[in-house]
C-alpha cells in the first residue's frame, strides 16, 4: 500500500461519503442494472461511514450501524477492484471493529459474500447461520460475528492487571 493513504470517518451527504457511494454501487449493484437508490435502507442515513483514500480518491468503503445493546453491524465494504489485495480492507474491518469497540461492542456482525468469507475468517469473525440470498443482489452471503466481550481492541495486545 502506498504512503499516502488517508482513512477516516465522513459524514453522511458529504463528497466523500458521495464517492464511497458511488463506488458500492460500481462495485456491487450497477452490473445487476440496480440504481443507487438501492443502498437507501434503514441504516445509511443512521450509521457511521469510513473511507479510505488514496491521493484524495475514495478507494475504499465501510459502514458501521449500531443496533444498540452492544451490537454493531458491519456493512457494504467495498475496496476499488485496482486496489484490492493492498491491506486496504484490512485497515477498514480494523477501523470499524475498534470503533464499535469503543463504542461498547459485545458483538459485531455482518452479511458477507461467500467469496469473501476467507478474508472475514483471517480477521477473527466466524460464520453463523446457513448461506442466504441477499435481498438486494440475490448473491449468496452468509452471518458471520466476531464476540469481543473482555477483549482488548482489535489487533492490540489484552491489557493485564
Amino acid at each position: 500500500m502506498q504512503e499516502n493513504v488517508d482513512i477516516r470517518f465522513v459524514e453522511y451527504g458529504s463528497r466523500e461519503w458521495h464517492e464511497g457511494r458511488a463506488l458500492r454501487h460500481k462495485l456491487f449493484y450497477q452490473a445487476l442494472g440496480h440504481p443507487q437508490s438501492v443502498m437507501d435502507d434503514d441504516q445509511e442515513h443512521h450509521s457511521a461511514h469510513l473511507v479510505v483514500q488514496e491521493n484524495g480518491k475514495v478507494v475504499g468503503y465501510g459502514r458501521l450501524f449500531d443496533h444498540g445493546a452492544g451490537e454493531f453491524q458491519i456493512s457494504q465494504m467495498a475496496v476499488d477492484a485496482d486496489r484490492q489485495g493492498r491491506g486496504i480492507g484490512k485497515l477498514i474491518i480494523k477501523r470499524l471493529v475498534n470503533q464499535a469497540f469503543d463504542g461498547g461492542a459485545k458483538r459485531i456482525w455482518l452479511n458477507a459474500r461467500t467469496s469473501a468469507t476467507r478474508f472475514y475468517e483471517k480477521e477473527g469473525f466466524r460464520p453463523c447461520g446457513k448461506v442466504f440470498p441477499s435481498e438486494k443482489t440475490g448473491l449468496p452471503h452468509i452471518k458471520m460475528q466476531l464476540m469481543l466481550a473482555a477483549c482488548a481492541p482489535y489487533g492490540q495486545p489484552d491489557k493485564k492487571g
